[in-house]
């Protein structure tokens, strides 16, 4: 992309590169004379500038070019003794933190070194949180954006259709997804969210869209409302995320009807990481009488009702 030259960036580069071609350059002539920058990308952080030189200089040159150095990035410093976070633990914790470059706000992400200078990824920041960066991935020129997001949730989505049955599942299991405090919980056709830290909570639509492209789901709900957001700033919060359904209503879990309530029990409504569990017990208790003293929606025990002999 070729651009004209104006304002006082421009006259210092031409005033450099004259400069280091021992060029002369009449600042004072008029813009019809000024050069043209030709900005050539080869990266996402490195570009090559070529100034093609105007007239006015008294004295014929090449173009030349100049390699502009990569623009600033937040960076966090950290130890990391036992290469813990290296070896890819998703938590640095403030008391690791030695110290941070650049001006990040709350909720950017940071590039991740440790006190070697040695390269561990990037992750989003709060320093109002004791988890004061979350790692959400190991690459320091990703990008983060919608499309990173989409990649997460289509690759947490295929791997559980490739182990579970997808009808009532948890659909994303937060940093063992590569999506830290996210959690994503699918009762039939409806999906309820939690985005429980800063960073996280920013791309809360984008999960939402992804979710809705890859599973066709189209009733979403938000379960935010957990003292914990507060540890990170946020306020807790509950509600549609879609047009509104009735949160109340039943799903088939290990072939049992259970009946839940996203909007009012407890967490995102039904202990969907427990399903497995659930169906483990029943062998354990064949035959036996079961006292479930602390139900809460009864999985747990609706799971031993096929095998009682009453």
């Amino acid at each position: 992309m070729a651009i004209h030259t104006s304002g006082s960036r421009a006259s210092a580069l031409r005033l450099a590169l004259a400069r280091q071609n021992n060029v002369e350059c009449a600042e004072h002539q008029s813009r019809a004379t000024e050069g043209v920058l030709s900005n050539t990308a080869l990266g996402p952080d490195l570009s090559v500038v070529t100034y093609v030189w105007p007239y006015i200089c008294r004295q014929n040159a090449a173009p030349t070019s100049l390699y502009l150095a990569p623009p600033m990035r937040h960076r966090t410093i950290i130890r990391d003794p036992r290469d813990r976070v290296r070896n890819g633990h998703p938590w640095i914790f403030d008391n690791q933190v030695v110290r941070v470059e650049g001006d990040p706000k709350p909720g950017d992400v940071v590039q991740v070194f440790d006190d070697r200078r040695r390269p561990i990824g990037q992750g989003y920041f709060n320093p109002a949180s004791k988890i004061q960066v979350r790692i959400l991935t190991a690459d320091l020129d990703e990008p983060i954006d919608d499309a990173f997001f989409f990649r997460k949730v289509k690759e947490a989505w295929a791997f559980r259709q490739r182990m579970v049955d997808t009808t009532s599942c948890r659909l994303i299991f937060g940093e063992s997804d590569g999506l830290p405090a996210c959690v994503a919980d699918k009762f039939g056709d409806t999906i309820v969210l939690q985005t429980l830290s800063l960073g996280m909570d920013r791309w809360k639509h984008s999960l939402v869209e992804a979710l809705r492209e890859m599973t066709g789901v189209t009733r979403f709900y938000e379960r935010n409302d957990v003292p914990i957001r507060e540890k990170e700033g946020l306020q807790p919060i509950k509600g549609f995320l879609s047009d509104a359904f009735t949160t109340r209503f039943p799903i088939v879990e290990n072939g049992l009807k259970v009946q839940v309530d996203v909007a009012e029990g407890q967490k995102t409504g039904h202990f969907l990481d427990q399903r497995v569990n659930h169906a483990a017990i029943a062998p354990v208790v064949a035959g036996a009488h079961v006292l479930d003293c602390f139900t809460h929606t009864g999985g747990w025990l609706a799971s031993t009702l096929p095998l009682k002999d009453e």
